[in-house]
């Protein structure tokens, strides 16, 4: 068999594991100790961890390439909403400062990286088949 990166059918099952795991670390205190309070995105904290939660058990459970891109939405909409939001910020000092227009050329750079990243990620550990993996 090939030495380099063999597909499994179970990897972006693990994967979602993995990042339900990472989640629940990153917001478990938030929602104990304050679930009601808004966050800095203007959402609950219960709201803010169930969705993500809901949907990555979705794919744990039933790995199909539907969960995969419910998944892929949930995280890319709000990614490309807020790389929107990003450069048309900078846009809008644009006409301020001489170095702005460097700088909008930078968030339009590193907007592009982390989106390309993020499509490449979900591209790899997409599933393979239609069914339950």
């Amino acid at each position: 068999m090939n030495a380099t990166f063999a597909y499994r059918p179970g990897s972006s099952r693990w994967a979602a594991l993995t990042l339900a795991i990472i989640w629940t670390v990153t917001c478990l205190s938030a929602v104990v100790n304050h679930p009601w309070s808004t966050s800095s995105l203007g959402v609950n904290y219960v709201t803010l961890y169930v969705i993500p939660m809901g949907l990555l058990a979705i794919h744990v459970l039933y790995p199909t390439v539907f969960s995969w891109s419910l998944i892929a939405l949930a995280v890319l909409v709000p990614l490309c909403w807020a790389s929107v939001e990003a450069i048309k910020g900078e846009f809008d000092y644009l006409y301020g400062p001489k170095h702005m227009q460097y700088r909008l050329q930078w968030v339009i750079a590193v907007t592009g990286v982390g989106l390309t990243l993020v499509c490449s990620f979900f591209y790899i550990l997409r599933p393979r088949d239609k069914g339950i993996g």
